[in-house]
């Protein structure tokens, strides 16, 4: 009987030593995942790391007149093209014109 309680006790013992290593090891482990990752996703993204603040989106236009046009979104938005480039009577010439101040030189076909 006492060989019992003795082996229940080094049993708990032990689990409350290998938790006691998750919490002062914490920070570590996170460090870890989280860095993983993002290798991972890195890898995945082709080598195109993305940043929230420095990260250019961009589009290619689809306007017959004016075909393989890249262009930033950002920009495109702050331009108003939609007013100019969507719509049955847009205009083709000013739709590319908006494409081109639109254009960001980050945006180039890969």
């Amino acid at each position: 009987m006492k060989r019992k309680a003795q082996a229940a006790t080094e049993y708990i013992f032990l689990i409350v030593f290998i938790f006691a290593a998750f919490l002062f090891f914490q920070k570590y482990i996170v460090r870890a995942v989280n860095g993983r990752w993002k290798s991972v996703g890195d890898q995945i993204g082709g080598g195109q790391i993305y940043d929230p603040v420095k990260t250019h989106e961009c589009a290619v236009g689809d306007e017959p007149a004016c075909p393989d046009k890249w262009y930033n979104v950002k920009y495109y938005q702050q331009n108003n093209c939609d007013a100019v480039c969507v719509g049955a009577d847009h205009d083709a010439a000013a739709c590319c014109a908006c494409l081109d101040k639109s254009f960001d030189k980050y945006c180039v076909k890969l």
